[in-house]
């Protein structure tokens, strides 16, 4: 078998000579754009890198763009291709990546143009890029050159970061010092098995690009729960989530790319809105017919499947409110992680709307919210426990001041949920949200009379007697003893006890120190070690 110089050397007694040229004349015009404003990017020059079907580098056909797709993207694309021009790395084709399929989600594209993407990218550095564009071509190229010339070129990661890792082998067999030119072109002619007659070096360009992703770790899915008392910090843990996992920067300044769709559960929400289901549509402004729309559930899938290099989130806020039977109906099997489309034990459903055939992607995260002051972790459903994991927000003390005015708020708070847990559940506990930005006394007034004081009104079912428990019978609660003699005089010995709240014990400091102040600096063990290991 011949080396690859051998072939190479082959190759340059007939190049191709009108290819090379016409490659070369694109690649130094996209050359000359560098550190140029983007008023030197006009239609003509974008259409030569973009729109035409054949240029200099490669042709794209059948996933050109057309004329209208062409004409929707032309506001953005000096941005973009600038961009690309400045820093043609793996880093930028994943921004590019998110916002072509921004745009195709706007309807401004009929597809995920890769090949005219990779090919911008071949144009601005064609040291480092090859004209083979489809990602799959590029890695069966590589598993072919390794197992005939046993290259170890590595076969993971995006179409930039094979193409790097396929140029440097190439140049490693004697080709370094060559024209960048002769050695894409002959890297074509290679691929195609011209320079063999082996068939089998060859790639169709069409080739399922997810089968030949399965040569690298793909995402796998989660289903989780986040669930606690409120003002534990669940929403908060899921914003820093969203933001750290979920979205990245677009190429255009100011830009996000949101990964991840958001809902809220509650009991008249259903299959509909969530999967699929009918919708009325207004015809010539006086007839209605029906339409099939896809639910948020559908849409966020089909993003996923779109992109299974990226991780995606469907986020479901008070998860435990809704009929899960209900909303998820045959789906419900689908969201285990082994059943996902890929894995080992996938599943696919038949929708009964569209009459599709439905399965989840791997590469979703199912991430749910619930407020156990709501309802008992012992009542959601038995079918939604079995398929998640779920993690647990509680009161978090090392978050709130220990002096703020002489008044310890850690070990008030830790005192008054010591006893909820006593007298009610631990799901009821107080989160220190509500304290965290408390810096005066006023501040804490305000926290107590529309917030704590409320709640324990709530949870206790105004009994306010225990109410006084928890606050350790520190005045904020007043029972009115003359209130039977007054309004009812003696007439009903068994009338229930009347209490207010005493507004002139909240505007004092002394109260709130009562709560803990009574109580041995022992018993704050566990709240002062969870501050000391913050």
């Amino acid at each position: 078998m011949k080396s690859i110089r051998e072939l190479f050397d082959e190759y340059e007694i007939n190049p191709r000579t009108d290819w090379i040229q016409e490659y070369k004349e694109l690649c130094d015009q996209v050359k000359a754009l560098k550190g140029k404003p983007l008023g030197a990017y006009t239609e003509s020059v974008l259409k030569d890198i973009w729109e035409k079907p054949r240029n200099g580098v490669a042709s794209v056909r059948p996933g050109f763009l057309s004329k209208k797709e062409f004409g929707n993207l032309l506001p953005g694309l000096p941005k973009i291709t600038s961009q690309i021009v400045e820093d043609p790395s793996p880093k930028t084709l994943t921004k590019i990546e998110d916002w072509v399929k921004s745009e195709k989600e706007k309807g401004n594209l009929n597809s995920v143009k890769r090949g005219v993407i990779n090919r911008v990218f071949a144009a601005a550095n064609p040291n480092s890029y090859s004209s083979i564009l489809a990602r799959s071509a590029v890695i069966s190229f590589i598993k072919n050159l390794n197992n005939q010339y046993n290259l170890n070129i590595d076969k993971r990661g995006n179409w930039c970061q094979l193409n790097i890792a396929l140029m440097k082998a190439l140049k490693s067999q004697g080709l370094d010092n060559e024209d960048v030119y002769y050695i894409n072109t002959f890297a074509w002619e290679l691929y195609n098995g011209k320079l063999t007659g082996d068939n089998n070096m060859a790639v169709e360009e069409d080739e399922d690009e997810n089968e030949s992703e399965k040569t690298i770790d793909k995402p796998t899915g989660k289903n989780v729960i986040y669930y606690g008392p409120p003002g534990t910090g669940k929403t908060y843990k899921l914003q820093r989530l969203l933001k750290d996992d979920y979205t990245d920067k677009g190429v255009i300044p100011g830009e996000k790319i949101e990964r991840f769709k958001f809902v809220t559960f509650h009991q008249s929400y259903g299959y509909e809105e969530f999967v699929e289901g009918l919708r009325p549509k207004l015809d010539n402004e006086t007839e209605i017919s029906y339409e099939i729309k896809p639910g948020i559930f559908r849409e966020i899938c089909n993003s996923a499947k779109d992109d299974p290099n990226h991780q995606y989130a469907m986020v479901i806020d008070e998860i435990n409110r809704g009929n899960i039977s209900k909303i998820f109906g045959e789906l419900i099997t689908l969201i285990e992680t082994d059943k996902r489309a890929g894995a080992d034990n996938e599943l696919a459903v038949t929708l009964p709307y569209s009459n599709k055939l439905f399965s989840v992607p791997k590469n979703l995260d199912i991430i749910g919210t619930m407020n156990t002051a709501d309802r008992s972790l012992t009542h959601i459903d038995v079918a939604l426990r079995r398929r998640f994991e779920f993690k647990e927000s509680r009161t978090d003390y090392s978050l709130i001041s220990d002096n703020m005015q002489d008044i310890n708020l850690r070990r008030m708070l830790y005192t008054m949920n010591q006893r909820i847990e006593l007298l009610l559940d631990r799901d009821h506990i107080l989160g220190h949200a509500a304290l965290m930005k408390v810096a005066s006394l006023d501040d804490l007034i305000q926290v107590f009379k529309t917030s704590f004081l409320p709640l324990l009104a709530e949870y206790f079912f105004e009994d306010w007697e225990k109410i006084d428990q928890v606050l350790s019978s520190n005045g904020f609660v007043e029972e009115q003893k003359n209130a039977h003699n007054t309004w009812l005089g003696k007439s009903d010995e068994y009338a229930a006890k009347s209490f207010k709240v005493n507004t002139d014990k909240l505007n004092t400091i002394a109260p709130y120190q009562s709560i803990y102040a009574s109580l041995e600096d022992s018993v704050f063990a566990e709240c002062d070690k969870a501050v000391s290991e913050s």
